[in-house]
């Protein structure tokens, strides 16, 4: 614990001014931990310095603190009074105590102060670690190459603001989409179409764009303040707010007229890959990667490990009909082979992966492509499949906690967000149809009669409300 009591040399300007010039004054403000002050040679104000022992390496760290309020007034940046001298040590002595026991595990330790560089990469090393899915980290690197560290990156922590991230989140969205079609090499600038403020669309889509880059930079920072790499007391970020409102809402659900067009639009194998989707509402990961052992056709239900960093490994319990296709796919099948199979490919390349034999990365979107244009429908994604199934559930009436539960949500957050404005026509049916006939009005000379019956009892009771 550092010291409470007065400095018999340091706590004062008169004292200061009393001491000898050119030389050094030290005060103990715990075990490794100093407060130094400089005399200076000349009449001028002395300097405040910081002195740490390593209590593992029994190296000693320093660092220039700032001028002494000896002639001029202080004003906690330049200059500083005696107890503002003291804070800053302390909290410099948190830092370098943070930093030796990083070392010590064997952590790799940015020299000087962290910056947003020094943020994202240790996010990224974390994600690598722990995310069930290894694409995720990648996907946030090359976002954050592309739209954070260049403007940001090179900023120490200590000196970030509100004003800057604010700044740089309206400046991502005020700025068109990337230029694509080549790739580009190590180096090369990233170039950007103009943004047409009055296209409304495109103006709210890179505003949700910049939402979900502002969205990573705050879960690096969150997470280094978590790991204790950066100060709990400077956090600049948590004032800056996302735009409102512009979260696209997923509307594209085919009705079942479609469903039906489009699996018979189908080959033999994509059809039953479609089919799987539009019965389980499962993600194209999930589905790829069952094999007939998930499969409990006693309990009616299908085990899949859960793909995506918003979805959980579950059970996803099957209709009749969906229990009748699941099982004519697994008759007289081997437990550990994959449900869905291509029967209508010969592989040129990829064909020593250990599930060359199904569905891999892309190869559902000619399939689909081509399905739907014969089947004459708008254009989707595999994807999509899961919004009509989740769609399906909404409208039948399933609570929102229900239909959560079979898409792997941990809440019901995302369906209520993307599925919420079906729930309320959902409960305007069931209200219309399920509610029982209350007869409250009907011929008003029966209400005129029931009124002429009740009017002897008010008027024994000696109310005068009965009109």
């Amino acid at each position: 614990m550092a010291r409470t009591s007065r400095s018999a040399t340091l706590d004062s300007k008169t004292k200061r001014l009393g001491l000898e010039k050119a030389k050094f004054y030290t005060e103990t403000l715990a075990n490794g931990c100093y407060l130094v002050y400089r005399r200076p040679q000349s009449d001028a104000a002395g300097t405040f310095y910081v002195r740490w022992k390593s209590p593992e390496t029994k190296k000693f760290e320093y660092s220039k603190i700032g001028g002494a309020d000896d002639v001029v007034k202080a004003n906690g940046v330049t200059v500083y009074t005696y107890q503002q001298a003291k804070d800053w040590a302390k909290d410099w002595f948190k830092r370098c105590s943070r930093k030796d026991q990083a070392e010590a595990a064997g952590e790799v330790v940015p020299k000087g102060e962290w910056t947003i560089q020094d943020v994202i990469d240790f996010y990224i090393a974390d994600a690598r670690k722990t995310r069930k899915n290894p694409k995720t980290a990648e996907d946030a690197l090359q976002a954050a190459n592309a739209n954070i560290l260049p403007e940001l990156g090179a900023i120490a922590i200590p000196r970030l603001t509100s004003g800057r991230i604010e700044k740089w989140h309206a400046d991502l969205a005020g700025r068109g989409r990337r230029k694509t079609g080549w790739k580009r090499q190590p180096g090369e600038l990233v170039e950007h179409l103009p943004l047409d403020p009055a296209d409304k669309l495109a103006v709210k889509r890179r505003k949700s764009s910049a939402n979900r880059d502002l969205a990573l930079l705050k879960a690096a920072l969150n997470l280094a303040v978590d790991k204790g790499k950066i100060d709990r007391e400077h956090l600049p970020w948590i004032s800056v707010k996302p735009y409102k409102g512009v979260k696209g809402k997923r509307m594209r659900f085919l009705n079942l007229k479609e469903q039906v067009s489009l699996v018979n639009a189908c080959t033999p194998a994509f059809r039953q890959l479609v089919c799987g989707a539009l019965y389980t509402g499962a993600r194209y990961g999930e589905l790829t990667n069952a094999k007939v052992g998930d499969l409990d056709l006693e309990t009616g239900a299908l085990w899949v490990d859960g793909k995506g960093r918003d979805s959980m490994p579950r059970w996803i319990f099957l209709t009749a009909e969906g229990e009748d296709f699941f099982r004519a796919l697994a008759n007289d099948r081997e437990k550990v082979e994959l449900l869905f199979i291509r029967h209508d490919v010969e592989r040129g390349t990829r064909k020593d992966l250990a599930n060359a034999n199904g569905w891999l990365k892309d190869d559902a979107k000619t399939p689909l492509r081509l399905a739907l244009k014969a089947a004459n429908i708008e254009k989707m994604t595999f994807h999509e499949l899961r919004h009509t199934y989740a769609s399906m559930l909404v409208n039948s009436g399933f609570a929102l906690k229900v239909v959560a539960a079979q898409l792997g949500h941990k809440d019901t957050r995302m369906v209520e967000e993307h599925y919420g404005h079906l729930c309320e026509t959902a409960k305007r049916d069931m209200i219309r149809s399920k509610s029982p006939v209350q007869g409250l009005t009907g011929d008003r000379r029966d209400q005129f009669k029931l009124a002429k019956n009740i009017q002897p009892i008010w008027k024994a009771s000696g109310s005068k409300d009965l009109k």
